[in-house]
């Protein structure tokens, strides 16, 4: 049996000084609705892993590492299906592509 396997970064959070929500309210629905809409489509949540990524090192600073977190979805491919895209539809996720140092 084999899966194909998706990894999608967890949204940036921006926090709104006049929401009435608390942050950690806010982050869990963000999530939540990611999960779902993945399951929707298919996929088996797995597990929400950090990793560090380099930052490139630049010419007045020193290169470094970010933390990443990024949820792990898996799926069962079928004989007969072909390698599918598997890039987001939704362009609100932020990008793994080369760090920079906020």
């Amino acid at each position: 049996m084999q899966h194909n396997y998706k990894i999608i970064p967890t949204p940036i959070f921006k926090n709104k000084l006049l929401n009435k929500k608390s942050i950690n309210i806010q982050i869990a629905e963000l999530i939540e609705n990611i999960m779902n809409e993945e399951s929707r489509q298919g996929w088996d949540f797995v597990d929400i892993k950090t990793i560090m990524v380099p930052v490139k090192k630049s010419f007045f600073n020193s290169s470094s590492e970010k933390k990443v977190s990024i949820l792990l979805f898996k799926r069962r491919t079928t004989e007969n299906s072909s390698f599918e895209s598997t890039s987001p539809k939704n362009e609100n996720y932020p990008s793994l592509g080369p760090a920079t140092k906020d």
